[in-house]
């Protein structure tokens, strides 16, 4: 039977998916409703075998290992602790990778 892993959203990730809805709501109100109706469904994929998404490329400080999932035109970046996938950041893709936790 396959693990089932479970989706905690760090506070970074929380602030991270505000501000893309707030900036979404002002310049494009219908993609905010579409970023957050597929924002929902999107990290579920994350619950089966999350590993199976690319580490990142960027160097960080931790030790831990980061993967990123591709979300419409954002990364999503977690890193997977047991049973638990801890979504981090969300930020577009043309943006750098910042403080991760």
């Amino acid at each position: 039977m396959p693990i089932i892993y479970k989706i905690h959203l760090a506070r970074n990730a929380e602030r991270d998916i505000e501000y893309i809805f707030a900036y979404l709501m002002r310049e494009r109100p219908s993609a905010a409703a579409k970023f957050i109706y597929k924002l929902e469904a999107s990290p579920a994929r994350l619950n089966y075998n999350p590993a199976r998404f690319p580490k990142i490329r960027e160097r960080t400080t931790r030790r831990h290992t980061y993967r990123r999932f591709l979300f419409l035109s954002y990364r999503l970046v977690y890193r997977i602790h047991r049973n638990k996938v801890l979504l981090l950041r969300v930020f577009h893709q043309a943006q750098l990778l910042r403080d991760l936790e």
